[in-house]
C-alpha cells in the first residue's frame, strides 16, 4: 500500500508534500523518529484489528505526541459488522488465530481522542452505520 500511495502522489503532482511511512503505531519509538514530523496522520482500519483498548489510547496519546499544533488525525473505526462470528469462526488473523474484529463505539473513540489531547472536529458514519471516520486536530 505504501508504494500505491507514493505512486498516486506522483501522479499527483503531490511528491513533495505527501509521503508515506511504515511505522508501528503502537511504538512511540518508531513515531518520533519520524522527521520532520507529519502534520497529518491517517489510522485507517488499524484500530479494528487491536482488541487490547488500552493500546489504541497509548496509540492516540502517542500520535498526540508528535502531531504539531494544528496538526491533524483522521482515523476510521468499525461500530459494527454484520460478519463479526463469521470472521471470528472462519478467518484467521495476522497471527493464524481466530480474527477478532474491535467494535468500539463512536462516541467512546471520540471521548478516547478527548482525553488523548486532541480536539474533536468532526464525524462521519458511513449510511449503513458500520464505519465511522474521525477528525481531530493537536
Amino acid at each position: 500500500m505504501l508504494t500505491r500511495g507514493k505512486h498516486l502522489a506522483a501522479h499527483l503532482g503531490l511528491s513533495r508534500q505527501v509521503r508515506y511511512e511504515r511505522c508501528d503505531a503502537t511504538h512511540p519509538d518508531g513515531l518520533q523518529s519520524l522527521s520532520p514530523p507529519p502534520d497529518l496522520v491517517v489510522v485507517s482500519g488499524f484500530y479494528e484489528t487491536l482488541t487490547d483498548d488500552a493500546a489504541v489510547c497509548r496509540s492516540l496519546l502517542d500520535l498526540r505526541a508528535i502531531l504539531p499544533a494544528g496538526g491533524t488525525l483522521l482515523l476510521t473505526t468499525q461500530v459494527w459488522h454484520p460478519w463479526l462470528a463469521l470472521a471470528a469462526n472462519v478467518l484467521p488473523d495476522r497471527h493464524g488465530k481466530p480474527w477478532i474484529i474491535s467494535v468500539r463505539s463512536l462516541a467512546r473513540m471520540e471521548r478516547w481522542v478527548r482525553e488523548a489531547g486532541f480536539c474533536h472536529r468532526q464525524s462521519h458514519m458511513e449510511p449503513h452505520g458500520w464505519h465511522a471516520v474521525i477528525e481531530c486536530t493537536g
